[in-house]
């Protein structure tokens, strides 16, 4: 298992180092001190979805079920019945780290994003879960960073209950012409590697499309 630290043990640990050797100075005290709260910056936020695909049918050009064609309809109908609905699709996040030289006396701080434990929600009811298969680096340029996350999973498995025709006007609201991720929310918990070691967040943050949070 991959070792991470909060950031408040990070803060015990130079503690403990300094009260025993008295090996760092008020510099680097500092430094320190602006590293830790540069990284508490590092915001996200749901930005859009990509290359919706439902039954491999691609949707995105499409906007209500007259938009289906006879041999597409009747492929959804018996995948239904079958109890089986696959959907996969890009969601995409935006990671700002809104740094900026000489802010406050603070330098650029480069953040490297290497874990990102997330929990997908469609219209709030938990699904599937997940993690980045590799680092992303996140500079400080008060731009945001694009983070695709793959998803695939069966709409069946986690709505049952709702029928074809509601099931679908959930999929074309995510991934149709119009569709947008307002019914998405992705809760995560990051981990930034940083000069101090990885840092994990204290606590999971529910990520939407309305406002960056971190």
């Amino acid at each position: 298992m991959k070792n991470s630290f909060t950031i408040r043990t990070i803060i015990k640990v130079f503690i403990v180092l300094i009260s025993i050797t008295g090996i760092y100075s008020c510099q680097t005290l500092q430094q320190i001190g602006n590293t830790i709260s540069n990284l508490r910056k590092i915001q996200f936020k749901l930005d859009n979805v990509s290359n919706f695909k439902v039954l491999g049918i691609d949707i995105g050009n499409r906007t209500t079920m007259q938009d289906f064609g006879l041999d597409e309809s009747a492929r959804l109908g018996a995948a239904v019945l079958a109890k089986k609905l696959p959907i996969d699709f890009i969601l995409n996040v935006a990671a700002l780290n809104p740094n900026s030289d000489n802010i406050n006396g603070q330098s650029k701080t480069l953040a490297t994003l290497t874990s990102f434990d997330w929990k997908l929600f469609l219209d709030d009811t938990e699904t599937i879960a997940g993690n980045i298969g590799n680092s992303i680096t996140i500079p400080a340029s008060g731009q945001s960073t694009n983070i695709p996350l793959g998803m695939n999973l069966d709409l069946f498995k986690f709505f049952s209950d709702n029928s074809l025709d509601r099931i679908m006007k959930l999929v074309l609201a995510i991934g149709g012409k119009e569709g947008s991720t307002s019914r998405i929310k992705l809760d995560a918990k990051p981990t930034i590697n940083t000069p101090l070691g990885p840092i994990t967040y204290p606590s999971r943050i529910t990520i939407i499309d309305t406002e960056y949070r971190g």
